[in-house]
């Protein structure tokens, strides 16, 4: 039998003294239920062999390590990990899939409670002019990452005025009447920092990494811009021109980008999110200071930002600083009312193609609306993430097993689930062919899909997109760039704090059938736009 009964004296060596998880079955012969799942006991033990021990525990003959483990009913498994108990459960799993689901999720979870407590957490607070703040404390060097994120992006731009949300994060930088051209750098180099900015679709986000002593010039610096910004005439005309050559470098030399225009303009139609955030052309050349300033006025507001501070402060030093510098800029109440078209639903499957004498290798495109963090229900967030990690991302993709490893028809495969946006989400499917067989390499995709949508991912592919998500999630809070990133992208889209904080517990909880679910409903083809990058001489 692949599941071993244990005694007194081998009980120590194998449950407490395991290198590996156990699964201990409190049961005794009499016991029915214990007899109703032994099947799939058995099947899971010798399934998980190597990775997971399976061991019987006769209560009528242990009654010592029973009465130690507080054991009633039966029968009851406890899941130990490192020598202690991880998980208990009383009752019995009718089948195999319901007992793998379980230990699985128990894992996962025993795993995020050991990192939790080490992992930053964050706390948070609201200024009187209405101004969020979130303090995410990090005392391992005296650095702080301070960054002011705007709930204002590409999308709230005016219609015929796309590239203007670009243009002044641009001349965010440039002169005030007290501070000139160029100085905002420098000020911020002779403090010792190092500063950036980045524009998306719903927010625009100002950073700066300074060491903690010098965080209330910083904050300084970026209050004077938020209320006295004076965009001097030749310097809108500079950096416009600055966006048409980043325009054309970016976007119109590259055919990949030129792809992604056609396909965002075809899958988004009339809502704000089919432009790209640089802007159109023929709208950029026509940007002017009035303009600039406008949205200036309108959108830049302490009501319309969120300050995300990470890094060796407290909450009380940055609530401190941040109401002499922030908190007395008057709150603006009309920042926060956000004008869109919303894009009608995609009913039907649509086509793009681009070609390129510079394109070398033809490479598929597939693009689904589906829902964001924001606009999603509970769970189905999380459930595209895990789909798009099994579907076509990382090197055991199911995708990438079957095009490039299985089938040769691709020499990569790539994907992303844009998540973090107000409106709509977007999952896409990239695939780099070998040779130029379109009607192939789409027909194995759709295959793959169709699988993932009735079958669904098996237990295993679970178990290690879940697994590669948490490192991903671990890792980069080891960054105090990617910390602020993290909270400060999905505070300006309006999540919580709680909610963002929830997200490690919610991946692993998700299941094979919400999986399928999710699947099912939104990688359907008639909610998706399909696009071809080809050699223009093909």
């Amino acid at each position: 039998m692949t599941v071993a009964a244990v005694s007194e004296a081998t009980f120590a060596q194998e449950v407490l003294g395991s290198a590996s998880p156990v699964l201990a079955v409190f049961a005794a012969d009499r016991c029915r239920p214990y007899w109703d799942m032994a099947p799939a006991i058995e099947t899971v033990a010798r399934e998980q062999s190597g990775r997971l021990k399976i061991v019987k525990i006769d209560v009528d003959k242990l009654t010592g390590i029973k009465a130690d483990y507080g054991v009633r009913g039966l029968p009851t498994l406890i899941l130990f990990k490192g020598g202690r108990p991880a998980a208990r459960r009383v009752g019995a799993f009718m089948c195999k899939e319901s007992l793998e689901e379980w230990i699985n999720f128990e894992l996962i979870r025993s795993t995020l409670t050991t990192y939790s407590a080490e992992l930053p957490r964050a706390s948070g607070f609201r200024l009187a002019n209405g101004m969020e703040v979130a303090v995410i404390p990090d005392h391992r060097v005296p650095v702080v990452t301070h960054s002011l994120w705007y709930r204002v992006g590409a999308a709230d731009e005016p219609e015929g005025l796309s590239g203007v949300a670009c243009l002044l994060l641009h001349l965010m930088f440039k002169s005030r009447d007290d501070v000139a051209d160029g100085e905002f750098s420098k000020i911020v180099t002779d403090l010792g920092g190092r500063h950036n900015a980045a524009g998306y679709r719903d927010a625009t986000a100002y950073f700066e990494r300074i060491t903690s002593d010098q965080l209330r010039p910083v904050m300084e610096l970026e209050a004077a811009r938020m209320a006295g910004l004076r965009l001097a005439p030749g310097e809108v005309e500079r950096e416009r021109r600055t966006i048409i050559e980043q325009r054309r470098s970016a976007v119109d030399l590259n055919p990949v980008m030129r792809l992604r225009e056609k396909m965002d303009a075809a899958l988004y139609q009339d809502h704000p999110y089919a432009s790209l955030t640089i802007g159109k052309v023929d709208d950029i050349n026509r940007l002017s200071r009035k303009d600039a300033l406008r949205f200036y006025k309108r959108h830049y507001a302490p009501n319309n930002a969120v300050l995300v501070v990470c890094g060796d402060v407290t909450e009380e030093e940055v609530r401190v600083i941040a109401e002499s510098t922030y908190g007395k800029i008057p709150a603006n109440p009309d920042a926060r009312s956000r004008q869109r078209a919303q894009g009608p639903e995609v009913l039907t499957p649509r086509r793009v193609r681009h070609k390129d004498p510079r394109v070398v290798r033809t490479v598929f495109r597939r693009m689904y609306v589906v829902p964001s963090y924001v606009a999603g229900r509970p769970g189905e967030p999380e459930a595209l993430d895990l789909l798009a990690r099994i579907l076509c991302i990382g090197p055991s993709s199911r995708l990438r097993a079957r095009l490039v490893d299985t089938a040769s028809l691709a020499t990569a495969v790539g994907g992303e689930y844009r998540s973090e946006v107000v409106d709509f989400g977007t999952l896409a499917i990239t695939v780099v062919a070998r040779d130029r067989q379109l009607g192939v390499i789409e027909a194995a995709v759709d295959e793959v899909i169709e699988d993932i949508r009735s079958k669904g991912p098996t237990e295993t592919e679970l178990v290690r997109a879940k697994k590669a998500l948490l490192a991903d999630y671990v890792y980069a809070s080891g960054s105090q760039a990617k910390l602020a990133n993290r909270y400060g992208c999905a505070l300006a889209a309006g999540r919580s704090i709680a909610q963002i904080e929830a997200w490690p517990e919610n991946i692993a909880r998700t299941t094979v059938d919400d999986i399928v679910r999710i699947a099912a409903q939104y990688l359907e083809i008639d909610r998706s736009v399909t696009g071809w990058l080809q050699p223009s001489r093909s």
